[in-house]
């Protein structure tokens, strides 16, 4: 056999080779392969179809009349509830894993206090809906769930009304669920069916009230959301802000995801954001607290003198050279009576040194 032969046998060798070896190393690695890791999940609560409970009076609400804070612009409105109704809507996991769960309820003068369950697991925690005009969703955190992969369930049911409340409305925006951790081997093996579901439901506000009167406010007792397996590395509070935390890969609590608290303070306790005050120290820097409803307003951002605006945190920012008009800085002039003292409007509409 010549070298020219010699080479061709080689490379028909090799194709052979690749042709019946490689499908059976894919085949093995295949065998081997682990699902893909969790992912952050959002879901538009008007996507959560009714599935059990009294699901009357349930609706798509077009919210950007009210801004643009609502995701989708719009949420899912809760209109035929009562004292004692619950409200069943399915939502799907990709993946399993635990899951830090967060709840965007709207605020409003006609809505409800509501408690909440996913799957068997009772918060107890109650929810007070009432505002004093319609307010933008903020996170709630619902603590760590472990779901595994299919369809789960969030239960909502009426447990009253704020004593300045005029209804008893639910407006829910969406739910994100972060993963922290590993599944646990009850909740893999576990299926959620809706008959178990609806079992559990009628006793959610009762618990959830007697709880939530030794609870502190914000705080979530049971689960937490924390990172790893819930336990090692706890929820915490870095200045005004709720970090929820995750083990990393040598066993060090890493910082996974940031929920601001404004206007509400964040609970050292629990490391969670406050969702209602009893006085000013529960509140964000510059916001005080309402006794009459037991929410944190801040005060929205004012002129204190003609060059000086205070914001919303009470902290103080000079407009020079510009003047300061509604609680904010000009960024242009129309005229000279538009910037401040020593200073006049140019042709190009800026505040420039007046010459002597």
């Amino acid at each position: 056999m010549n070298g020219r032969q010699t080479a061709f046998a080689r490379r028909v060798a090799i194709l052979l080779l690749t042709v019946l070896v490689i499908p059976v190393k894919q085949a093995t690695a295949q065998g081997r392969q682990v699902p893909p890791a969790a992912r952050m999940q959002s879901i538009e609560a008007e996507a959560m179809a009714p599935f059990t409970g009294d699901a009357r009076g349930v609706s798509i609400q077009e919210m950007s009349r009210f801004g643009d804070s609502w995701s989708g612009g719009s949420q899912l409105l809760w209109t035929g509830g009562a004292p004692g109704s619950v409200l069943d809507l399915a939502f799907d996991v990709a993946q399993p894993a635990a899951y830090a769960v967060e709840l965007y309820f709207t605020r409003a003068p006609d809505y409800a206090q509501v408690a909440f369950a996913i799957d068997r697991e009772t918060s107890t925690s109650l929810l007070d809906l009432y505002g004093p005009r319609v307010a933008p969703p903020v996170p709630y955190q619902a603590g760590t769930f472990s779901l595994a992969a299919g369809r789960h369930h969030l239960s909502l049911k009426i447990d009253g009304r704020h004593s300045q409340s005029s209804g008893f409305l639910v407006g829910l925006d969406r739910i994100r669920l972060y993963p922290v951790g590993g599944l646990t081997t009850d909740a893999r093996s576990s299926q959620t069916s809706d008959a178990r579901v609806a079992a559990v439901t009628p006793d959610i506000a009762p618990r959830a009230a007697a709880a939530a009167r030794s609870v502190p406010a914000g705080a979530r007792t049971g689960s937490s959301a924390a990172g790893g397996d819930g336990s090692s590395c706890p929820t915490a509070c870095l200045g005004n802000v709720s970090t929820v935390h995750r083990e990393g890969a040598q066993g060090q609590c890493l910082a996974w995801f940031r929920v601001p608290c404004d206007p509400y303070g964040c609970d050292s306790a629990s490391g969670m954001c406050r969702h209602s005050c009893a006085n000013d120290s529960q509140c964000g820097q510059g916001a005080k607290c309402s006794t009459n409803t037991g929410m944190c307003s801040a005060a929205p951002p004012s002129c204190i003198d003609a060059t000086t605006v205070r914001s919303a945190n009470d902290q103080t920012e000079s407009c020079l050279p510009y003047k300061c008009r509604a609680g904010s800085c000009r960024e242009t002039c129309e005229t000279s009576g538009d910037c401040a003292g020593g200073f006049g409007c140019n042709s190009y509409g800026r505040c420039v040194k007046a010459p002597k």
